[in-house]
């Protein structure tokens, strides 16, 4: 701190008497009135603040000169945050020279720094937050998640966290305290807090990676590795909810979802397949059932007819001969009513027909044996 002190004080008079040359080269020492030292710092603070005003003009004409060229709103912005800072911080640095002259206590100038370092924090968090605002929000709108705008609420909060700390180790710096132990302790609170928030950081990552992976997207219909299906209906920071098809809101926690198998019905394109399966008694003619299955499959106008729908043989099973017809649908939505309205077609169009659907059965073969009577005792 001594030897701070003294460095302090000794740069400050060799600009003092950098000064005082100038001021004699330029002749103004010749008036007893320049000789005092108030008076010189007065004249540089003006000078300066005169200097600055134009710089900090020229500037803005010229920049403003620029941006409107520019078909973005980003720069017209940033100059819009960023002008009163900086300005404020030349007219710190003009009173700084200023008081050269005066030798005032290094205290003084330590004051100074630390507020320009504080303007150049709130500089540097009011360029984040316009950056974050216009790239950030221009992302966001091209998806129906809201965790993007989540994401970007929680990037503001967090980069403004770090921008001060990093301003408060210059403050620290500035007044001569050792910035090493204390970011060691950082460091292991920093490790205590992770462990913490482990789960919640996870969904957080969990829900960052569902949406740069796109896995899933709102209004996806998906059926989870547990089994519940649904409807994705939002898309969180910590949770996905899911909307099932009784109406019920499931939440899941997104670091266990992105860990999951999910099955998504309307990924990568939206036609989907769909399979009716019955069977028919033996004995059935299998050609008549498959023509009478393809006639009942066509009066659905949902079915489409490029893949064509088929109807398989399947299979000779314990009680009956076992079918599969498999259709598609244009959109992923319409497979359950296309499977009911086939599955209805076929079971009418089957009773007309006269074929027989089956059952399990079981037959009873009883075998008559003649009994022994008993015989009477004599």
């Amino acid at each position: 701190m001594a030897n701070e002190t003294i460095t302090a004080i000794l740069d400050n008079q060799t600009l003092y008497m950098n000064l005082t040359k100038l001021f004699n080269d330029v002749g103004l020492t010749k008036f007893s009135i320049f000789k005092n030292v108030y008076i010189q710092s007065l004249v540089i603070f003006l000078v300066l603040m005169i200097v600055v005003n134009i710089i900090v003009y020229v500037i803005k004409k010229y920049i403003q000169f620029l941006t409107r060229k520019t078909k973005t709103n980003i720069d017209d912005l940033l100059i819009e945050k960023t002008q009163q800072p900086i300005t404020i911080v030349l007219y710190i640095s003009a009173l700084k020279l200023a008081i050269i002259p005066l030798i005032v206590p290094p205290v003084f100038a330590r004051i100074l720094d630390s507020i320009i370092v504080i303007l150049f924090t709130v500089i540097a968090v009011r360029v984040i937050d316009v950056l974050l605002d216009s790239w950030g929000k221009a992302i966001a709108k091209k998806t129906k998640s809201k965790v993007d705008d989540e994401l970007i609420t929680l990037a503001h909060k967090a980069s403004k966290v770090v921008l001060v700390l990093i301003g408060l180790m210059f403050i620290l710096s500035v007044w001569g305290i050792e910035i090493g132990p204390l970011l060691a302790s950082l460091g292991i609170a920093g490790i205590a807090i992770a462990f913490a928030l482990q789960s919640a950081l996870g969904n957080i990552i969990g829900g960052i990676s569902l949406i740069i992976d796109k896995t899933i997207k709102v209004g996806d219909k998906i059926v989870l590795e547990s089994g519940e299906m649904g409807t994705v209906h939002d898309i969180g920071l910590r949770s996905t909810r899911i909307m099932n098809f009784d109406g019920e809101m499931l939440s899941v926690p997104n670091g266990m979802l992105s860990n999951m198998k999910i099955v998504n019905w309307g990924d990568p394109a939206p036609p989907a397949r769909f399979t009716v399966n019955f069977g028919v008694t033996y004995g059935t003619d299998v050609e008549k059932v498959q023509r009478i299955a393809m006639k009942s499959i066509k009066k659905v106008k949902m079915v489409a007819k490029d893949p064509e729908p088929v109807v398989y043989f399947g299979e000779m099973g314990d009680f009956s001969l076992n079918f599969m017809a498999r259709c598609w649908v244009e959109d992923f939505n319409d497979r359950y009513a296309a499977k009911q309205e086939v599955t209805r077609n076929i079971y009418n169009d089957f009773n007309k027909a006269g074929l027989n659907f089956a059952f399990p059965t079981q037959s009873l073969y009883v075998e008559k044996f003649k009994m022994e009577q008993p015989k009477k005792k004599k």
